[in-house]
């Protein structure tokens, strides 16, 4: 008997007392395991640890790289759409001034691009056709411009056109 000479029963709280002895005792006995077990898993954390460390300084020195390339592609699209903005600008100042010149002589002036659309029509050239600055569609253009068949009554088809004829 562990608290007595003679043998006898115990009660609930005299067992719990020897279980928790039981518990003390086993935990003294595996103490040197416990303790190397743990040294060891403080060994391994520090080597995660190490390793975790190495990771994170390679990927920081990878964002890093990708920033600066970032930034460097930003300043370079700036670049290009400031250099581009100028461009528009000189165009559109270009753009006026064409106007403006063709606008004041009294010569009709004509022009469409390959598509057969209208881009020039000068103030002179609406006097002419007797039509206002907005032009007429396509399939308008020989009623607005007086362009008829020979029996000076049915308009010209679109096809034959002359000035669509000669860009085709």
């Amino acid at each position: 008997c562990v608290m007595h000479s003679v043998p006898r029963l115990f009660g609930p709280e005299e067992q719990a007392l020897l279980r928790d002895l039981a518990s003390m005792v086993e935990d003294e006995l595996q103490r040197g395991q416990i303790v190397c077990a743990r040294d060891n898993a403080e060994a391994a954390l520090q080597h995660l640890n190490g390793e975790l460390e190495q990771l994170v300084g390679e990927r920081t020195r990878e964002l890093v790289e990708k920033n600066e390339m970032l930034r460097r592609e930003v300043r370079q699209r700036h670049s290009a759409e400031t250099s581009l903005l100028q461009a528009r600008q000189a165009l559109e100042q270009k753009q006026e001034l064409l106007h403006a010149v063709l606008e004041t002589p009294d010569v009709g002036v004509i022009a469409c691009n390959a598509d057969a659309y209208l881009t020039v029509f000068n103030r002179a050239a609406r006097e002419l056709h007797g039509i206002d600055s907005v032009l007429p569609a396509e399939d308008e253009w020989a009623r607005a411009y007086n362009l008829y068949n020979a029996d000076g009554v049915t308009p010209l088809a679109e096809h034959e056109l002359p000035l669509l004829r000669a860009l085709k």
